[in-house]
Parts: C-alpha cells; structure tokens; sequence
C-alpha cells in the first residue's frame, strides 16, 4: 500500500434524506443519480459508502433502491439528512485502477470561523466553531496512456469510443445537460497515507500537459472534493504499460509538420469551481459544480523564419497537433482546430540560436466537439491504448 492512489468513476449516487440513527438498516435517498437499472434492480449486489468526514462507513444493501430508500445492513453511525452516499458493485468495490504518482497532496480543509468579538482585554481570538469542510488533492506525475484517460474523461466529461486495435478513446467538452456526468464526470480518490486509506469524492478541476523532449511527458492535476473519510484498506495493483517520453511528439502546425518545437504544454481549466455551502445542516457542500472549459497553454520553437509570427500578427489561429507515440497501440493526440497565438515573443539572447515562444488559447468549436458531448469544444484529445471500453473513463 505504500504511498498509493487508487481511483473510480463515482457514477451511482444520492444524499440522505433525511437523518438516520445508529444501526439504521435502509437508506432513504433523494436527488439519485444512475440509479436506474443498478441499484433499482439489483441493489443487493452493491455497497453503499457514507462519506461523512470522520464518520464516513461502508453498509452492504440488502435489497432494490424503491420507494425512495435502500436496505441495508445495520449503521455504525448516525447521519445527517443530504450527507453524500455513492454505491459501487460489492464485487469490485474500491479503486478501478491505481494511478503511478511522483507527488500527491491531499488536503482536508475545515474552515475555522473565529470568535472575535470584543470582550474588553486586548486580544483578537477568544473561541472558534467549525465551518464548512470540503477537500483538494494535487498531484503530479508522468503520463501513462492507460490511466491517464481517467483524469481526461473527468476533465472533459464526454468521449467517443471506437473499438480496434487499439481502441480510441477521443475526450471533448460535455455540453449536454441531460447527461449523467454532466458537465464532468465525478471520480473517487483513494489516497493511502501510511495508517488509513482516505476517500476524496469530487470532480477533477485542472491538468497540464508538459512535453520537454529530455523528460517525460508529465502532468500537474487538480480534484476539489468533500472532506474525506477512512475506508478499509484496499490491494494496490499497477499498470505494467510505461510512461511516454515526450521525445515521440510530433508537430502539425496549420496542416504541415513541424520539426523545432522545442517544449509544448497545455492546461485544461474548470472555470467557477465551487464546493457549493448552503443551509443544509450538515458541514458538507451542496455540490462540487465546475463551469466552461479552457485549454491554454504555451509553445517554445526554434525560429526558422516568419511563418509563426505571420500567425500572430494575422491573428491566423491555426490548427495545431501534437501527436505522442509510444507504439502504434499507444498514442495520445492533443488537436486545436483554432489555436488563437496571444503572444510571440522572439528570444534574441542566452543561446546560440533565437528561440520563439508563442503563448495560446484554444477557440471552441464544432469541429473539436465529440458526438457524445455535442456543441461546442476548444479542443479534442484522443487516447489510443488497449483499454476495450466506452464507460472506463466517463
């Protein structure tokens, strides 16, 4: 279990109700999502986590989700009405896969309202309550072309699977409300920190992608979630598939191949992300919701000539790729229709030749939508691995 992360998409979900008492055997739930053909029809076969902080517990259902409630087997705790509770298969309950790391940073926050209220002695502090809790995980890492997909589909919310060797797994904005991970696909995180396995749910908010030929392709990502609660330690296994030397990218520029980009990166944002308080009784937020997506990012490229600047100064907003190969079964394609250049800057000084750096954002358009997510999307990313399935990551 050392220093470990597991990972699952949390697609089977609810809040209480109302409150339930110490040894409660049903789950009375409101505002279910993905209830629908699981749970309403085969309830016994899941368990139920209460993600309460510190009084989060897992209970095995007994019965089908009907008349607004779910058998269960007897609580441990009490629980407030709205606290969360998300359902997973009891045969493979827990992580989905385990992401390699380089770093991570779970983070708890309880908010501390302070009692500064003047009581004649010349001090600030005389009592504190605790506010609402909610959580962050940062964490940095190669990218793997397997489980990397899982922070895509959870940034992006939509992807269009095609089936073959390998199988395609292309990401675009989801834009259709009706849809069960509108507007982005929520995830569970199990971070093991040496004494307990800890559950963050929540949503991803934030990935960069950074590609420096002498390094590996990396990414830094950002998840908000609830405040996290203790599970039961679960069994690690990694993927054996390796990581992708940024080396393999290639360049496409406006239609032709670039061979002097030197780096290239790209950030995915979440605007307007908000663990969401409101008067509910409980410490929890409402709701992890996050707003439209951005892709931003930066390129650095040997100067040949004016071809690029000319794309500046002609606000041109070409197309532009980067295609990652580590083998014909394992590629990753980043594709901006539109790559508006915000900024060139010509590097005159410190080397031997004059470097260009071009700062850009990706406009949405159609054309980078994905069937699934329809509308618009800024951009497209396309996973191809040996992953043979449409719901693995969304």
């Amino acid at each position: 279990l050392f220093r470990s992360v597991g990972i699952a998409a949390d697609r089977i979900n609810g809040m209480l109700t109302s409150t339930i008492s110490a040894a409660a055997t049903s789950l009375p739930l409101t505002n279910t999502n993905g209830t629908t053909g699981t749970i309403s029809s085969a309830g016994s076969t899941y368990t139920a986590t209460i993600v309460d902080g510190a009084l989060t517990e897992a209970t095995v259902c007994t019965g089908n989700f009907t008349s607004g409630a779910i058998a269960c087997t007897a609580t441990t705790n009490a629980h407030s009405a709205y606290a969360y509770v998300v359902f997973q298969l009891t045969a493979s309950a827990g992580p989905t896969a385990y992401l390699p790391l380089e770093t991570w940073t779970p983070d708890d926050v309880y908010e501390q309202l302070y009692d500064t209220a003047s009581r004649g002695s010349l001090v600030s502090e005389a009592g504190v309550q605790q506010g609402v809790r909610t959580s962050t995980v940062d964490f940095t890492g190669a990218v793997f072309p397997d489980t990397y997909g899982y922070i895509l589909g959870g940034i992006f919310g939509s992807e269009d699977y095609g089936a073959g060797t390998p199988s395609t797994h292309a990401f675009g904005v989801q834009n259709t409300a009706s849809a069960a991970n509108f507007p982005s696909t929520r995830y569970i995180l199990y971070s093991y920190d040496a004494v307990n396995t800890r559950l963050f749910c929540g949503r991803f908010t934030e990935t960069q992608l950074t590609a420096d030929p002498k390094q590996l392709l990396k990414h830094a990502t950002k998840f908000t979630g609830r405040a996290s609660g203790v599970v039961s330690n679960p069994t690690p296994t990694f993927s054996v598939v390796k990581p992708m030397p940024s080396w393999t990218g290639l360049t496409t520029i406006g239609g032709t191949p670039v061979g002097n980009t030197m780096t290239f990166d790209a950030t995915l944002t979440r605007a307007e992300v908000e663990a969401i308080p409101t008067l509910s009784g409980i410490q929890d937020p409402w709701d992890i919701f996050v707003g439209a997506l951005t892709c931003k990012g930066k390129t650095s490229l040997v100067m040949l000539d004016d071809t690029q600047y000319a794309n500046y100064v002609n606000a041109s907003a070409p197309s532009f790729d980067v295609t990652l190969t580590v083998s014909t079964l394992l590629i990753l394609k980043v594709h901006m229709t539109s790559c508006n250049y915000e900024k060139v800057t010509p590097k005159l000084q410190g080397k031997s030749y004059v470097a260009l750096d071009v700062q850009y954002t990706a406009l949405a358009n159609a054309t980078d939508a994905t069937t699934a997510g329809t509308g618009l999307s800024p951009t497209k990313w396309t996973l191809s691995n040996a992953i043979a399935s449409a719901t693995t990551y969304t």
